[in-house]
């Protein structure tokens, strides 16, 4: 099989040219997917606390989903991206197939359990009785919406790993401004209240769905995508596993972890639920645009890794260090200095606006180093270094679970808007011994080879 442009460029392009090509286009993508949950927020939150607090409630679910998206698409991208590097197109084309039917079968069964249990799902993510009715309105939608979004995830991931981040920043662009403009219009212009957001997620996700069956269809990627071409192979779970889990294992903790925080914090009454929800979509901006450009950095690194260029990627490592920590560094002056006003454009309540004022600040202070996590993260994943990866991906959410427990018995509602800062601080220093662990081992590698 002919390479394409987009191999060509990873494999020749100036490293700080083609990290530029491949991480901004997801970076944008990602900011927009951010944008538009925020956009949710904003209009959700001008119906009411309960309607925020149910939006809050359903939000784990996303998280749930998306952590099985990396799963497949995640560690089917690193997987598919050595494949590439090394030139096994035939492997590539079979394995890239197993995944994209995985993931629809998958989500068929997701979608099954949501709708079935939906009631006693709400109530264990924290839905007490003032909101169960609005959760209940806006899960039965919206768990429609995630079966397309399980799909649309593994896509997205599957095409960065031939380096087509453009056209996954196009389909995410076009989605999110879709969901931006349908919002008020099923909202307000239907008057179906909190059931509007969820339609108009839906429409958005079957809008970015129908986009990536096109890419597929028109056959215009390096790898060929028949979904007829369904011959499981164990070795294709296996090493789309090897680097899935970790990233399903940081996903899903995630959601896990809010779950937990929803349950402590409705302890505190609706408006600590409505607060760290629009907590959460504030700052997952920032997050979104750091982990949309270590996305394609990851891609790069993989491939460099399977066509055996380990010099390209560690030039490729500390360019994404020195670029991130700059980000994250800016973004959290940005939080630090406009948190009332960000805040106030999401909700009126005074009560909300106290409490998310404190969850953000406290959030700004260790986001300086979210990009140290995910650079580091990302690059001991992408070379086959597993092992340091899934401690860093269990690591970050492992911390915050117990710490939840434990600040919130001592310290209370602070404790619970101070666990995710904390667990980020011990998070940096363990990668900092990682980091020099796999430096020592390297350095030996190197002597006994040249001995």
């Amino acid at each position: 099989m002919k390479e394409n442009s987009k191999l060509l460029m990873m494999e020749n392009e100036k490293v700080w040219k083609a990290l530029l090509k491949l991480g901004i286009p997801t970076l944008v993508g990602m900011m927009v997917s951010a944008l538009f949950n925020a956009v949710d927020g904003y209009f959700v939150g001008n119906l009411g606390a309960q309607q925020m607090a149910a939006a809050t409630v359903a939000s784990p679910l996303t998280y749930v989903v998306t952590g099985i998206g990396l799963l497949l698409g995640g560690g089917g991208s690193v997987y598919l991206g050595r494949l590439l590097g090394e030139k096994n197109y035939k492997k590539a084309n079979d394995a890239g197939c197993v995944i994209m039917n995985s993931s629809i079968i998958i989500g068929i069964v997701f979608l099954a359990i949501l709708l079935i249990f939906l009631e006693q799902i709400l109530r264990g993510f924290g839905a007490i009785d003032t909101i169960m009715p609005y959760a209940k309105q806006y899960g039965e939608i919206f768990a429609i919406a995630l079966f397309f979004n399980l799909f649309n995830v593994t896509c997205n991931n599957m095409l960065a790993a031939e380096g087509a981040t453009m056209y996954s920043m196009l389909a995410m662009l076009v989605s999110g401004v879709s969901n931006i403009f349908l919002n008020p219009v099923f909202i307000y212009g239907f008057h179906m209240g909190i059931r509007g957001s969820a339609t108009a997620t839906l429409i958005a996700n079957l809008i970015t769905t129908f986009m990536y069956l096109y890419y597929i269809t028109a056959k215009k990627g390096t790898i060929r995508y028949n979904f007829l071409n369904f011959k499981p192979a164990k070795e294709y779970y296996v090493e789309t596993a090897k680097v899935g889990i970790p990233l399903m294992f940081f996903q899903v903790l995630y959601g896990v972890a809010i779950i937990i925080t929803n349950v402590l914090a409705s302890d505190y009454g609706d408006a600590c639920l409505a607060a760290l929800g629009t907590e959460v979509r504030i700052t997952s901006l920032g997050f979104m645009a750091v982990g949309g450009f270590t996305k394609g950095y990851q891609s790069f690194v993989s491939f460099s890794y399977g066509a055996k260029k380990f010099n390209r990627a560690k030039t490729a490592t500390n360019l994404a260090l020195i670029w991130t920590t700059i980000c994250c560094v800016l973004c959290s002056i940005f939080m630090l200095v406009l948190t009332k006003p960000i805040i106030s454009m999401f909700t009126s309540d005074a009560n909300v606006i106290s409490i998310g004022m404190k969850a953000v600040r406290y959030y700004a202070v260790t986001f300086m180093g979210l990009g140290f996590i995910l650079v580091y993260s990302s690059m001991f994943l992408a070379t086959n270094r597993t092992k340091y990866g899934g401690i860093i991906a269990f690591a970050r959410q492992g911390l915050l679970i117990p710490g939840l427990f434990i600040l919130k018995m001592v310290i209370g509602m602070q404790g619970i808007l101070l666990a995710q800062p904390i667990a980020d601080g011990l998070t940096i220093i363990l990668i900092l011994f990682l980091a020099f662990k796999a430096s020592v081992k390297e350095k030996k590698t190197v002597l006994q080879q040249a001995s």
